[in-house]
């Protein structure tokens, strides 16, 4: 089944939370990642999110799978290979 990824930013893009990665020292960015089986799902769940004031456009975006482990770098990268895994499909 192929899985479309989306990201929703709870505050900036560049908003870290969490704990440093123990070997690398970088931060998580605030967010939450969310998959759907179609792009056209995805898209009507992006054109939902809020214009914030903090971001320059919508708190939402699509991501590929290189920026989503880019927004996990706080995670080790099984905790992160673990997380994909136990993400359920969206029905948006």
């Amino acid at each position: 089944m192929i899985k479309f990824k989306g990201f929703e930013f709870y505050s900036g893009r560049r908003t870290t939370t969490g704990t440093p990665n123990s070997n690398t020292g970088y931060l998580s960015i605030a967010g939450k990642l969310v998959v759907f089986t179609n792009l056209v799902s995805l898209n009507s769940w992006i054109d939902a999110g809020e214009i914030t004031s903090d971001m320059t456009g919508n708190c939402r975006a699509s991501v590929n799978v290189k920026e989503a482990r880019a927004l996990h770098l706080g995670m080790s990268v099984a905790d992160y290979n673990n997380m994909i895994n136990c993400l359920e499909v969206s029905g948006i």
